[in-house]
């Protein structure tokens, strides 16, 4: 199992789920705002950004930084961390926007 996790296969497997995650996330943030208001952003700063820059540059800068830290990650072979990160994203963020846009 530990020799499995240290592939090449592997890590870039856990780098495109990360970055369809982190792309989920956005896009449903983005339809949440508009549903919801900007009131139901759950992170603060990415709340005072919307609020500076709007809903759609705020979500790509978050979701650009997101990116680049685990592409730093992803290369430095960290891919568990990036795996635990895409199920963090996944279960905090991307399942809830779903029960509440579609549930």
């Amino acid at each position: 199992m530990l020799q499995l996790l240290r592939t090449k296969g592997f890590g870039n497997a856990v780098w495109v789920a990360f970055v369809a995650t982190q792309a989920a996330d956005g896009v449903l943030t983005y339809l949440g705002m508009h549903a919801f208001g900007a009131g139901s952003e759950g992170n603060p700063i990415v709340a005072w950004y919307m609020a500076l820059l709007g809903a759609g540059s705020a979500l790509l800068g978050a979701k650009g930084l997101s990116v680049a830290c685990a592409a730093f990650l992803h290369l430095q072979g960290r891919h568990v961390l990036v795996a635990v990160l895409t199920a963090l994203c996944l279960s905090a963020a991307v399942g809830p926007w779903v029960s509440l846009l579609w549930g």
